[in-house]
């Protein structure tokens, strides 16, 4: 689970802490009308501090755009003290079977613990298997930059109905099959649609018990039922949200040509740039992918700029020129492609510019995920 973006209602002193991008003198002018010269050199040294990476943290600890929440089985110990993920796991884990209702009642426990944060906006789900089709800053920019989840709640194509049981409609409450929808697991969702699926037990209540595979008494058949492709979407139909999603749901790249329940898992030797090209998208507004990694670098800052420097500089825009029928995100690549996935991320034989932490020759760095010289990158607003 990965939270991301800020809400510019939040208080003046947080929204300063992250937007600090002014010299020395002009913040110490501004803190010392404020606080007096004491205070002005103590609350500098701490905006410095919340802006500044510390040489010793870890890649996520080094940037500020991206929150990362994960659930690993109850019995799969601590996260080594040298990994990114340390610190990262929730507290509260569940044993998830595939297929199960777990899968929400652990995703509903990673937006809880994500929605503690009020500077996260955007709430995305994934999986150890994926991985990502453009730079950080492009994923945050994108994101941030739309207005509804992307999610298919508009119940449009095809929502699976055979899934339905009249059991979901027994015990009042007025959910029916009108409001049946189905949509990828995989999902990104706005902070007030995460909200509303924290806070709903009606409905959950409903899947865990009915949604899964089996004999229907009701149908007089074998049914099977996957909570985490219908329940959320299915929720937000019967909030009457449904308008408030994409109707698409394509945030992550699958292949299911294959066929079966699960997609096409990737070899080391699929690892190619072409192959990423291609999931990206070559046609519509997918078909831009490379202007917008060229260009979104142009929309952060570093926080050692100016005042003079943002002050004179034309405000950028992001173009927006991909959509939500773009997936910024790609899977199945499970383990054994993790070394072919990482040297195609560093590797500069190629322009997808996923991952450059400035080695590149000609090339400006675009990444987060930069070394310990680097200073840390913002987001110029």
């Amino acid at each position: 689970m990965a939270g991301l973006g800020r809400d510019e209602s939040q208080p003046a002193d947080v929204t300063q802490a992250e937007q600090v991008a002014s010299s020395d003198m002009a913040q110490d002018a501004v803190l010392s009308q404020a606080l007096g010269p004491a205070g002005a050199e103590l609350a500098h040294q701490g905006l410095r501090q919340l802006c500044t990476p510390d040489p010793g943290d870890s890649i996520l600890r080094r940037q500020h755009l991206f929150s990362v929440y994960i659930h690993p089985m109850p019995d799969y110990g601590d996260i080594p003290g040298d990994s990114m993920f340390h610190g990262r796991e929730i507290k509260k884990r569940i044993q998830v079977e595939w297929g199960s209702h777990q899968l929400i009642d652990a995703t509903r426990n990673l937006l809880h613990v994500a929605l503690a944060d009020p500077l996260n906006q955007k709430f995305i789900l994934m999986s150890e298997s994926h991985v990502p089709l453009y730079p950080p800053q492009l994923v945050y920019q994108q994101l941030i930059s739309e207005d509804k989840s992307r999610m298919d709640s508009w119940g449009l194509g095809n929502t699976d109905l055979r899934r339905w049981t009249p059991y979901l409609a027994f015990g009042g409450g007025g959910f029916n099959r009108g409001f049946w929808r189905k949509s990828s697991q995989w999902f990104s969702l706005r902070r007030d649609h995460a909200q509303a699926t924290v806070d709903d037990t009606f409905l959950s209540d409903r899947f865990a018990r009915y949604c899964k595979a089996g004999f229907d008494e009701a149908l007089h058949r074998f049914r099977d039922c996957y909570s985490d492709e219908h329940y959320i979407p299915s929720l937000l139909a019967y909030l009457q949200r449904g308008h408030e999603t994409d109707g698409l749901g394509y945030l992550v790249h699958v292949d299911w040509s294959h066929g079966g329940a699960h997609p096409k898992s990737y070899l080391p030797e699929e690892v190619q740039p072409n192959r990423v090209h291609a999931m990206r998208g070559t046609e519509g507004p997918c078909e831009q992918h490379d202007l917008d990694v060229q260009t979104v670098g142009q929309l952060f800052i570093k926080p050692d700029a100016t005042t003079q420097l943002i002050c004179e500089a034309p405000a950028p825009t992001y173009n927006h020129t991909l959509t939500s029928h773009c997936p910024l995100f790609a899977r199945k690549f499970p383990k054994d492609t993790v070394a072919a996935v990482f040297d195609l991320l560093r590797s500069c034989d190629h322009d997808l510019a996923i991952v450059n932490n400035g080695t590149c020759e000609g090339q400006a760095s675009r990444s987060l995920l930069h070394d310990e010289s680097n200073p840390l990158l913002m987001p110029l607003f």
